[in-house]
Formats: C-alpha cells, sequence, structure tokens
C-alpha cells in the first residue's frame, strides 16, 4: 500500500486505513440491509391493507344484490378512509372521489388489470388495485344520473409508512456515519497504542546502529509476540556486540603480532643503518634476526589470509584423499625436523575422504607442530588415523587423534584453545614461535569440511586433539585393534607376526564422543581394546 507520491504508508497508517475500511463497509452494508428489510417490509404491509380493502369490498358488492349510493356518500366515505376512488365506464372515469385530476390521470395511466396493488408514478406513498363490477348490482346516483360502473378504482394513500420509511434511513444513515467516526478513532487509539512499543524499539534499533552499544530493548511487553521480538533482537544486539569484540580484539591481536617483529627487524636495520653493525659477524647476526622476525611476520600473513578465505566461505578444491597417508607424509616429515623425538603413527589402513589435500595437511602439520611446540623436547608425540566407531559417529567417519605427553592444559583454558590469538601460560607466547593462530585454522577447516574436533587434556599427562571427518562411502566401520598398523619413528611396517599394544590413552580417545566445548571428553573404555596385533616393525636407520 503505497500514499501520494508513491512513498510506502507506514503500518500505522495501513492499519487504521485497513480497518476503517473495513468497518466502515461492515456498517455500511449492514444498514443498506436494514433498510431494504424495513423497506420491503413497509410495501408488504401497504399492499396486504389494499388487497384485503379490495377483497372486502368485492364480497360486499358480490354478496348484495342492487347496492344504490350516492356520489356524494362515496365521497365522504373516501375521505373517511383517505382513499382515492375512481370508478370507470369501459376504461374512462365517470366519477372521481378525493383526488384530483392530475392523480386521477396518474392512476389511470396504470395497467391494473391484474388485480395486484401498482405504485402511482410520481406519487410517493400512493398505491392503486382496481376492482371488477360488472357482475355486481352496483349502481351511483350523481345528480340525477344513475351509473353502472364496471371497475372501481381504490389508490391508498401510504404517506405514514413513507414517513417512516424516511425517518428510518436517515436514522441509520446519522447512525451508521457516527459509529464509523467512533471506530476510526477508536481504530487510530488502539493502533497507536499496539504499535508503541514497536516505535520505541525502532528508536532503540536506530540509537544501536549510531553507535550506543549499550541499549536494549524492554522486554516488559504484556503482549508476548511484543516481548518474543524484543528478546530476539536483544539476542541479535548482543551477537553483534560480541561480534565486534571479537572483531576489536582481532584487529588489535592481529597489530600487535605484526608490530612486534616488523619493529624488531626495523630496529636491526636502523641500527645497521647508524654504522652501530660495523664488525661482520655482528651484521650477519643482525640480519639473520631481521630475517627471522620478518620470516615470522610472513608466517602470520599467511595465516591471517587463510583464515580470511575460510571466513569468506570459499568452496573447496575437493579430491579424494587418503588420510592415514597424508599422516604419514606430515609425521615423516616431523621426524626429519625433529629427530630428538619420537613419533608413532598409528593407522587402520585406507582412510579415504573427499576433501581439500592441501587444507587436510594444514591441519595435521598444525596439529603435530603444536604438539612439538608447546611440549619439552624429546616429549613423544603420537598420531592417529582409524574408522571412527558408531559411538563418537552416527555414519561413516574417520578419527584423527594428536597426542602428546606433555604438561597439559588446565581446564580454565581448554574452552580457549581454538580462539584466534589464544595463548596460555608462558611456555605458549610468541617467542616460541606460535602466532596463537595454529588451532583456529584447524578448526576452521575441519568445520569447512564438515567434521567436529574437540579436545582432552589432563595436567601433567598430556594433551589429544580429536578431529572426526566425514568419510567416503556409507559401510560403517569399528576400529578393530588387531588390524592397526604401527608406523615407528625410523621403521618400516613390512608383513610378520609382531604383536605390539596400542597406549590406552589413544584407544580410549578413539572411542570418544562429540564436541565439548574445551572440556575433557567422557570416553567410552569398553568400545576400543587397549591392546591389539601389529603387523611386525624392523629398525631401519634414523634420517
Amino acid at each position: 500500500m503505497r500514499g501520494p507520491g508513491g512513498r510506502a504508508l507506514t503500518i500505522r497508517t495501513r492499519l487504521i486505513v485497513t480497518l476503517a475500511i473495513v468497518a466502515s463497509a461492515i456498517i455500511i452494508v449492514s444498514g443498506a440491509a436494514t433498510v431494504l428489510t424495513v423497506r420491503h417490509y413497509l410495501e408488504e404491509r401497504v399492499t396486504e391493507r389494499l388487497i384485503g380493502n379490495t377483497e372486502r369490498i368485492k364480497a360486499t358488492l358480490l354478496g348484495m344484490p342492487t347496492i344504490d349510493l350516492t356520489a356524494q356518500t362515496i365521497d365522504d366515505m373516501a375521505s373517511a378512509e383517505s382513499t382515492a376512488v375512481i370508478m370507470v365506464t369501459g376504461g374512462r372515469p365517470v366519477l372521481v372521489a378525493n383526488t384530483d385530476a392530475t392523480t386521477a390521470q396518474s392512476i389511470l395511466a396504470l395497467d391494473l388489470s391484474d388485480g395486484r396493488p401498482q405504485p402511482v408514478r410520481g406519487r410517493p406513498g400512493l398505491m392503486a388495485v382496481e376492482i371488477d363490477t360488472t357482475d355486481t348490482g352496483l349502481v351511483v346516483n350523481d345528480g340525477g344520473r344513475q351509473l353502472r360502473p364496471d371497475g372501481l378504482i381504490i389508490a391508498v394513500n401510504a404517506t405514514e409508512e413513507v414517513a417512516a420509511f424516511q425517518s428510518l434511513v436517515f436514522a441509520s444513515t446519522a447512525a451508521g456515519l457516527i459509529s464509523i467516526a467512533a471506530l476510526v478513532l477508536l481504530t487510530v487509539v488502539i493502533v497507536s497504542r499496539g504499535i508503541r512499543p514497536l516505535r520505541t524499539m525502532s528508536e532503540q534499533a536506530q540509537a544501536f546502529a549510531d553507535g550506543n552499544r549499550d541499549v536494549r530493548l524492554g522486554v516488559s511487553s504484556d503482549d508476548p509476540d511484543i516481548a518474543r521480538l524484543a528478546a530476539t533482537v536483544n539476542q541479535a544486539f548482543d551477537a553483534q556486540q560480541e561480534a565486534d569484540d571479537r572483531l576489536r580484539a582481532f584487529v588489535a591481536d592481529a597489530s600487535h603480532e605484526l608490530r612486534t617483529p616488523l619493529t624488531t627487524a626495523s630496529g636491526w636495520i636502523e641500527l645497521y643503518l647508524q654504522g652501530g653493525l660495523s664488525d661482520a659477524e655482528k651484521r650477519d647476526h643482525a640480519m639473520h634476526r631481521a630475517q627471522t622476525e620478518l620470516g615470522r611476520m610472513r608466517v602470520l600473513i599467511d595465516e591471517l589470509a587463510m583464515l580470511a578465505r575460510m571466513d569468506a566461505d570459499r568452496p573447496l578444491d575437493l579430491e579424494p584423499v587418503d588420510l592415514g597417508a597424508l599422516a604419514a607424509e606430515v609425521v615423516g616429515d616431523a621426524r626429519v625436523v625433529n629427530p630428538d623425538r619420537t613419533f608413532t603413527l598409528f593407522t587402520a589402513g585406507p582412510a579415504p575422504l573427499l576433501g581439500d589435500q592441501r587444507k587436510l595437511q594444514q591441519v595435521l602439520v598444525n596439529l603435530v607442530g603444536n604438539a612439538v611446540q608447546h611440549t619439552p623436547a624429546g616429549t613423544p608425540v603420537e598420531v592417529t588415523v582409524a574408522p571412527a566407531t558408531a559411538a563418537a559417529r552416527g555414519r561413516h567417519a574417520y578419527t584423527l587423534l594428536v597426542t602428546d605427553h606433555g604438561p597439559g592444559i588446565s581446564a580454565q583454558d581448554q574452552p580457549h584453545v581454538f580462539e584466534r590469538f589464544w595463548r596460555g601460560d608462558a611456555s605458549r607466547d610468541r617467542h616460541t614461535g606460535g602466532s596463537g593462530l595454529g588451532l583456529s585454522i584447524v578448526a576452521s577447516i575441519v568445520a569447512a569440511h564438515g567434521g567436529t574436533y574437540d579436545l582432552s587434556s589432563r595436567l601433567g599427562e598430556g594433551t589429544t586433539i580429536r578431529v572426526t571427518l566425514p568419510g567416503v562411502g556409507s559401510t560403517e566401520q569399528r576400529v578393530d585393534p588387531e588390524h592397526v598398523h604401527r608406523h615407528r619413528a625410523g621403521e618400516e611396517t613390512v608383513a610378520g607376526d609382531h604383536i605390539g599394544h596400542l597406549p590406552a590413552d589413544t584407544a580410549r580417545d578413539l572411542a570418544g564422543g562429540d564436541r565439548s566445548a574445551g572440556g575433557e571428553v567422557d570416553l567410552d573404555v569398553d568400545q576400543v581394546s587397549a591392546t591389539g596385533h601389529r603387523d611386525p616393525v624392523h629398525p631401519t636407520p634414523q634420517p
């Protein structure tokens, strides 16, 4: 609905106009129906009166052999009954009583041959009917003339009924107009009061949009719908404020993280430009430090760019991927880079997925790198790839576990480990090389693949991060510890009868459930045996 000039009308105006139109239409239709009903009733009443008089007169005329009346008697009788009488012979008037010539002409112009009363044109309230007197003994003496009329026309004046009808029309019209005005006024008041909370909510929402993030809508309205709307808008306000807070924190953290290596590199370069590094060894040290800090900044920028791409929901480059083979590659690289550590890989054969290989490799690199970075030197790291149990997933999927035996993470820190730029205690600061984005990148990539992630950690015992990804195929598989292949650092798997043991913690984690937001996961130890047969391993030279 639009107003003059094509502008959209407000909801208040639309409601008032709509309700006023509907109410007016109902009142008008009701009034018209009442008037028409009363009019029909009055017409029927006059018609019945005329027919009744006609039947009585005709019965009287037929019941008497001879009726001798004078013209004066007929005129007196017509005046007393407020009735016009016209006697005709051969269609011509021979006697007119209690009416004027013009009215008589109007009455005679009617076709009254059917014996039904007819309204007289031009004479409101006057109706006429004709009685056939051919077979009666009616004789009228008019000044010495004896008239034997063959027709008697009677016209009844229904002025009172017409006046009553006109009064009814006037009263109905006046009542209708007053009712419409009252209803329009009442509609304006009710609609204005009803949408007042909406107007207030609009003003408060505008204040929020103008930057006042502390404003919230009142939810004490008596209308449950408006209260529910206010509560929903407040939830949206809260979510927007949380998003703004996260964005400000993210920008501040990113700026700080970028500023630190940039300041360090700039400091060494300025020291060189000012001649403070005349010694070649100091210059080499300065260039090495600048290169290191710039490399850290490049890594941070790459990680931020990846998070931005993930947040933008860019499509993944999906292709068949073997998660077990991918884990073997990442573990092999980690052995080379960290020869002082023991890396153990447990797989249960191929783990086919449909995913983005580069991003899934990034998940493995970040998880393994996180375990190496935040545990003391020499701490072993275990990587497990196996089919998820039915308890963990209701459909075919694969579970990836990365377990370290380091200091663990406190319960109050666990809900934050997947947040961007989060770092825990002093051992997890930027001097260890971490940016605080590794696990948040893992969370984004896993979520983009339709997977889940969670963390289980105990102080002094270590940490396990579990990632579950949907697999290719529909057949549900369970972990069979007797068919788990074991790749230990510096070892190569071949056929044989060697019996090994799957660590109990890893077995429990394989039977894990859904993500518990940062807390410890309740694991069903009985689902997977803590020991099992594996293929033999034969030592090979450590690379």
